[in-house]
């Protein structure tokens, strides 16, 4: 089964011209050598060494995965805009694409929407020392704050990029994870195509569980369940389990 590949062939085709014309760099993932924050941290403005994601600096986070093996790229991460320890990056508040790209398997019409949603709750298992998730105003978002003194500890954001990977690989379907981080706000705006079609996919696989059955002809996201054909199986599926019940 698979609803985003079409999405992550973007992604990467993107991904590998911003590196190939320098706007991006590429790393691989390193054991995670921070301190745990213990829990949930609130960084006050003043206390702020870099800020990603505000609402005024604009932020999109999206979890897509694919069971065909050898797309994902396992343990790569790739920086489109400055990291944290960049020249000139204290202090600012620049915008956050967060893109994680996971290989899985074993997905079906049964388990999905479970395994989907655990998937996306690994963002609030991270606890990093310095290192702060603010709530946001959508699902799709994230506004992160890095603690100054994290920041002159030697914070990047690969620190943050493998502690999720590991998250993930805990859970039994996944087998690998590459991350496309974007700081910069002219390539942020490359991304909005894509994130608009995303936005269409979550919401026709997330509106199965409000309304296991209803009339396609009327649906609002008939175009997209028309190209992908997973969607059309989540809501085949879910109508046969309410007609059951």
């Amino acid at each position: 089964m698979e609803l985003f590949r079409q999405d992550i062939e973007s992604i990467l085709t993107m991904r590998n011209r911003w590196v190939a014309e320098g706007w991006a760099r590429e790393m691989a993932c390193a054991p995670v050598n921070w301190p745990s924050g213990g829990g949930r941290q609130v960084i006050l403005g003043i206390d702020t060494g870099m800020e990603l994601g505000s609402p005024s600096a604009g932020s999109m986070s999206f979890m897509m995965w694919t069971e065909e093996a050898g797309v994902v790229a396992d343990g790569r991460i790739s920086i489109a805009g400055p990291d944290v320890q960049d020249k000139g990056a204290r202090g600012q508040s620049l915008p956050l694409g967060k893109l994680v790209l996971v290989e899985v398997e074993g997905m079906d019409a049964r388990n999905l929407l479970q395994r989907q949603r655990e998937m996306e709750h690994t963002r609030y298992a991270i606890h990093l020392e310095g290192y702060s998730v603010r709530v946001a105003s959508s699902m799709f978002s994230e506004w992160v704050r890095v603690h100054r003194d994290a920041v002159d500890r030697g914070f990047h954001l690969s620190i943050m990029g493998s502690a999720l990977r590991t998250h993930l690989l805990n859970l039994d379907y996944v087998k690998g994870v590459e991350l496309v981080l974007v700081t910069s706000p002219d390539i942020m705006g490359q991304l909005q195509p894509t994130a608009q079609r995303l936005r269409a996919i979550y919401d026709a696989i997330y509106e199965i569980e409000n309304y296991p059955l209803h009339d396609c002809g009327s649906c609002p996201n008939k175009e997209i369940c028309n190209e992908i054909e997973a969607i059309r199986e989540l809501h085949n599926a879910a109508g046969k389990k309410e007609n059951v019940i």
